[in-house]
């Protein structure tokens, strides 16, 4: 249609034309370059060869497009004609894409890929819906990529379009055939059926399916996302969803399906949560006990008997000394020398206060301390196993609380779904 160097202008900016990209049944995809080198890419329909009813869908899509403001549908920049010889061109200008989202499949995508895609395609069709508009040709070919992965929708050549939005009214034929008619939708395989954005529902739920399996869910023995990634198998229910027979069964608009994907990963994770919380046992060895420290030396010194210890880790020091300071326990002292008098050094001395007047009293104190260490340990580990218990019937219950918490959520989810549908 349009060789190579062809100078195409607009109102305000001439391009020339690099090469041919694509050819289809709503136009000619032409690589180009402005006056500054920038590159673009031109789409463009033979005026003599078209009829005017498919001219004035080519008009609805400019117009569309150049008032879009959402970034995951294509931007129309520019428009113009060119006339020459026997050639009468309409054309419109718009950024080039690396990718189509059918290039990618075919390299191999990533379920993370996958679903950040699938998401901008949704967020594209909820701007055009609520515009009135429905794509009516979602398919693979017709979703461009750039190289940091962000999708838009392109050609709105056989969409329908609202008044709301455009002056020229076109109301497409129901038996508009399609360039590729594997993800219509049933409706739009029927004579006289009513076509509306659920039927662009319906080709996303498709390609969801195929961006995961590699193949078309046709039939109703399909292959599922769970047959072949079991991290995702959660998005079976949404596609089945999507993909129903009856328009009226699928999730309506875009946003709803949004919300079912969400729904359905939330349901998933806290289904592992519950199994991870029902398997879950507490792997640690039980309580600290501590051996009856044994004396490895003693001193006078400063008015203080000090008596220095093994076998008392540091951390549980202080607390085990405030169990030996208080005495709870039955023990024998001598008057002025009862454990509330003793002093911590530490990380290994205990000391008794001893003046040199009392210094006859040294050989039974050293005696009394050294029959409270086994009776302090005693206690200290009492105490160590019942924090323990106390904690593991805690857990216990915040475990039961949790499950509990969780089978409720999951319950009142199951009874919210299609609640507004």
């Amino acid at each position: 249609m349009l060789k190579k160097k062809t100078i195409l202008y607009s109102a305000f900016s001439k391009y020339t034309v690099d090469k041919q990209i694509s050819q289809g049944g709503n136009g000619t995809v032409f690589l180009a370059h402005d006056e500054e080198d920038r590159q673009y890419a031109v789409k463009a329909i033979n005026r003599d060869k078209t009829s005017n009813e498919k001219l004035k869908r080519f008009k609805n899509e400019i117009s569309f497009c150049e008032n879009n403001s959402d970034m995951h549908i294509i931007k129309i920049f520019d428009h113009g004609t060119y006339t020459a010889d026997d050639i009468n061109v309409v054309f419109y200008v718009m950024p080039v894409y690396e990718h189509t989202l059918r290039d990618l499949m075919n390299d191999g995508i990533s379920p993370d890929e996958a679903m950040k895609i699938i998401t901008q395609i949704l967020s594209g069709l909820q701007f055009a819906h609520r515009k009135g508009v429905w794509h009516r040709d979602i398919k693979p070919e017709n979703i461009l990529v750039d190289h940091s992965g962000n999708a838009v929708i392109a050609d709105f050549g056989i969409a329908h379009f609202s008044s709301d939005d455009l002056a020229t009214i076109v109301e497409t034929k129901k038996s508009d055939r399609m360039a590729n008619f594997q993800y219509a939708a049933p409706e739009q395989r029927t004579r006289n059926g009513i076509v509306d954005g659920r039927a662009d529902i319906y080709a996303v739920g498709m390609i969801l399916n195929e961006l995961f399996t590699g193949s078309l869910p046709l039939g109703s023995n399909y292959m599922k996302i769970g047959d072949v990634n079991s991290m995702y198998s959660w998005m079976d229910s949404v596609v089945d969803s999507m993909l129903q027979q009856d328009p009226k069964s699928r999730p309506y608009p875009a946003s709803t399906v949004a919300t079912r994907i969400l729904a359905a990963q939330k349901d998933w994770q806290q289904s592992q949560e519950l199994f991870r919380l029902a398997e879950e046992e507490p792997k640690d060895e039980g309580p600290y006990q501590m051996e009856v420290p044994t004396i490895r030396d003693a001193q006078y010194e400063d008015g203080q008997l000090k008596v220095y210890l093994d076998g008392i880790e540091y951390e549980w020091f202080k607390a085990w000394f405030s169990i030996l300071q208080q005495g709870q326990f039955n023990h024998s002292s001598v008057m002025g020398q009862e454990t509330h008098h003793l002093r911590c050094y530490p990380p290994d001395c205990i000391a008794m206060p001893i003046s040199a007047a009392y210094s006859h009293t040294m050989k039974r104190t050293a005696q009394n301390i050294k029959a409270w260490l086994p009776e302090a340990t005693r206690i200290f580990n009492q105490n160590q196993r019942n924090h323990y218990e106390r904690e593991e019937r805690e857990r216990r219950q915040r475990k039961e609380e949790e499950i509990k918490r969780l089978k409720t959520e999951a319950t009142l989810r199951e009874q919210v779904k299609g609640l507004f549908d």
